[in-house]
C-alpha cells in the first residue's frame, strides 16, 4: 500500500520504527501529483523510490507523502531519509522528523546568509 493515511502515524509499530528504526537513503525517481487538491494546488505527490540499504541491498516502493511534509524535496533525483525495520525490510516509510529537521536547517543557513548578504550591502558606501 503506497498511500499512509496521518492518523497510522499514531500507531505504535510507525512511532516505534521512527524511533528506533534503521536509517537508509531512497532516491526519488517519480514524482507526481496525487488525489487531492486545495483549489489550483496538489496536497500530495505520489513517489517511486529506490531505496538503498546499508548493506547494499535495494528495493523500489511507492509511496504518497504530503507536499508540505517534504518541503522542497518532492524533485526527481532528491534523497530522502528513510526508516526500516531489519528484521522485516518490506515495513520502510519515509523518515519525517529526519526530513523537517533537515529542512528547518537549510532554511535557517538561507535565512543567515541572506541577513549576512544585506548586511555586506548597508555597509557599502554609495549604493
Amino acid at each position: 500500500m503506497f498511500f499512509r493515511p496521518r492518523v497510522l502515524r499514531l500507531l505504535p509499530r510507525y512511532r516505534r520504527l521512527m524511533r528506533d528504526g534503521a536509517r537508509a537513503k531512497a532516491v526519488v525517481v517519480e514524482s507526481r501529483a496525487w488525489y487531492g487538491s486545495a483549489g489550483p494546488v496538489a496536497l500530495n505527490a505520489r513517489l517511486r523510490l529506490e531505496v538503498r540499504f546499508p548493506d547494499g541491498a535495494g528495493a523500489t516502493v511507492s509511496r504518497v507523502v504530503r507536499y508540505r511534509d517534504l518541503g522542497d524535496q518532492d524533485v526527481v533525483g532528491s534523497i530522502l531519509p528513510m526508516r526500516y525495520e531489519p528484521g522485516d525490510r518490506s515495513y520502510v516509510e519515509v523518515d519525517l522528523p529526519e526530513l523537517r529537521r533537515s529542512y528547518s536547517a537549510r532554511m535557517a543557513k538561507l535565512d543567515r546568509a541572506a541577513v549576512r548578504e544585506a548586511r555586506a550591502k548597508l555597509r557599502r558606501p554609495g549604493k
